[in-house]
């Protein structure tokens, strides 16, 4: 588990380390009801839909 943290606040999260993902980039769903992503993610979103913009934020790490 880690807290990921940005500018707008952070979350728990648990942690798969995997090497086909890009150096430096972060990847995860956004769908589930207990990890609440969208707290750390910007507030930017489609009108129509109502939901948040693909998600781009820069974000730390700190073991839990």
């Amino acid at each position: 588990m880690v807290e990921a943290l940005s500018d707008r606040g952070s979350v728990n999260i648990p942690v798969k380390l995997n090497y086909t993902v890009k150096l430096d980039v972060v990847r995860t769903t956004f769908h589930q009801p207990d990890v609440f992503i969208n707290i750390i993610s910007g507030d930017v979103g489609d009108k129509e839909t109502m939901t948040p913009e693909y998600k781009v934020v820069a974000v730390d790490f700190e073991k839990v």
